[in-house]
């Protein structure tokens, strides 16, 4: 569910900027005109807190249309990737802190990003790779050389058995 809120938080963080975050349900009888949408900060620090959250409780191994630990941290490579941009960092409208960054340094967040790119890559949160050949094909190709290439892309998405660890 952390990893769930996350991405959805992050999708729409990406579109609008700071976000209402909600981390309790609320009552009929709340008053919500009082909801404030939150800052681009705190929408920040409110994803990668569900995000460390998650990569704590997931499981490392692949499983077949579920989240991991792999997934949970690519995503908080996304997120901070994201926030190296040009317009969150005072490109667009620096003094509105729904829109941009008011505390921190854009050097700061790229850092944190190649940071968690890199645990991603060396795979401290699971070993992933591509499944067939990563060769490039040869410059005439015969029918049987389309035929692999057509069955081994089909295979990636159509699996039977042990999932791969793609």
């Amino acid at each position: 569910a952390f990893f769930l809120r996350a991405l959805a938080y992050s999708n729409i963080m990406r579109a609008y900027g700071g976000v209402v975050l909600v981390s309790e349900p609320y009552e009929l009888d709340s008053d919500f005109l009082s909801i404030q949408r939150s800052t681009l900060d705190e929408t920040v620090d409110f994803i990668l807190a569900d995000l460390a959250q998650a990569i704590s409780l997931l499981p490392k191994e692949n499983d077949q249309g579920r989240a991991t630990k792999g997934a949970a941290a690519a995503l908080k490579s996304r997120v901070l990737s994201w926030c190296t941009g040009e317009l969150m960092n005072g490109g667009y409208e620096g003094s509105n802190p729904l829109v941009s960054f008011q505390s921190g340094s854009r050097t700061t967040r790229l850092e944190a990003a190649k940071a968690a790119a890199k645990d991603v890559m060396n795979g401290t949160y699971g070993s992933y790779g591509l499944t067939g050949t990563t060769d490039d094909p040869p410059a005439v190709l015969t029918e049987e050389d389309v035929q692999k290439y057509a069955t081994d892309f089909y295979s990636t998405f159509i699996q039977q058995g042990e999932w791969n660890n793609e």
